[in-house]
């Protein structure tokens, strides 16, 4: 009953915030970091009308999708820890914005796609339970 009250309270985020949300975290997920996958503006305390700055972070569907884990031996993206990781990309973002001309677009998006192929292939071995070959991976990393 509470979560279906929850969701007829969802207050809209005024566009003025979302943007300014986005724009804090570079329009990337906090706890995954990978540019370019698309995002959602995450309620940290699950309430949909609470949209108290310290209340949104910026999360891509994957590891938004970590927040709604119940049970069983995964654990849940709890709120937690999704505060730790908004507010420590909003630093590495703010960091990066302050010392940003050394790096230009076209050699952020080479990083990227490098970051995104390791992923990929970190997880073919975890799919594939290849235990010493995802070791061996990260040692190179």
């Amino acid at each position: 009953m509470i979560s279906r009250c929850r969701r007829n309270l969802r207050v809209p985020i005024p566009d003025a915030l979302a943007a300014e949300i986005l724009f804090r975290s570079d329009r990337t997920c906090c706890v995954c970091r990978v540019r370019s996958k698309p995002v959602q503006i995450h309620h940290i305390d699950e309430d949909p009308s609470n949209n108290n700055p310290r209340n949104l972070s910026v999360l891509c569907f994957d590891c938004h999708r970590e927040t709604q884990i119940r049970g069983g031996f995964d654990r849940k993206l709890d709120a937690d820890q999704v505060r730790l990781y908004r507010d420590d990309w909003i630093r590495v973002v703010e960091e990066m914005r302050a010392t940003d001309s050394t790096i230009t677009r076209a050699e952020q998006d080479a990083l990227d796609v490098s970051l995104e192929l390791a992923t990929s292939v970190a997880e073919i071995y975890a799919e594939k339970e290849d235990w010493v070959g995802l070791a061996v991976h990260y040692g190179k990393h």
